[in-house]
């Protein structure tokens, strides 16, 4: 099974249903929801295929990746939900979200967020996350997490590195100049040829 692409959310992030083995997959950054009227699309797709959410792994905090995680839980309980442990403390409507919902003028989505389940596992630098290698790339967000599978050269890099750029910094606990730093280190590690997987 190839990864699958499912554009979910108010602003159709690119959600990744990744698999792990026969019938087993993670999702990554599930934003469907019933503010932007894509509540089941995720969930649909996994029970059309027959297949089980084992894990949601979110690349970052902000709302636009984190506000579909609840429908998922809901039909997978044993899923666990992963985040950096830097970032996980602001999965919800934390800090960072108020001043983002606040800056876009999406309010309205401030109980979803309220109704997000939290991260329950915490992934730091080189860990292994079913074959995939954590690599915390801060710039986005403080913890803003790219997964790197060296065998098959695929990089889902969630807001870090876009098709045609990065991701924004000058939201709460963003920095250009991590963000410039994360690059040249991507740039370093990661071999040119490698598939890319962004957040947009």
């Amino acid at each position: 099974m190839e990864i699958k692409c499912i554009q979910t959310g108010v602003f159709k992030v690119n959600t990744y249903i990744v698999p792990v083995e026969e019938g087993k997959v993670f999702v990554v950054d599930p934003a469907a929801c019933a503010f932007s009227g894509d509540e089941n699309k995720i969930t649909l797709y996994l029970e059309k295929n027959h297949l089980e959410c084992v894990a949601v792994l979110l690349t970052h905090c902000h709302f636009d990746h984190i506000s579909g995680i609840r429908p998922i839980k809901e039909m997978f309980p044993k899923a666990k939900i992963v985040a950096s442990a830097i970032d996980a403390p602001e999965v919800g409507y934390g800090m960072i979200n108020k001043t983002c919902l606040r800056g876009m003028g999406l309010e309205n989505l401030a109980e979803t967020l309220m109704n997000q389940p939290k991260p329950d596992t915490f992934l730091s630098e080189g860990d292994d996350f079913y074959g995939w290698k954590v690599m915390i790339t801060p710039g986005h967000t403080a913890g803003s997490l790219c997964l790197y599978n060296e065998s098959e050269k695929k990089l889902i890099s969630g807001d870090t590195i876009f098709y045609t750029g990065y991701g924004r910094t000058d939201l709460p606990t963003g920095s250009d100049g991590e963000m410039q730093e994360t690059l040249k280190r991507l740039g370093r590690e990661i071999p040119f040829n490698s598939d890319l997987y962004p957040g947009h």
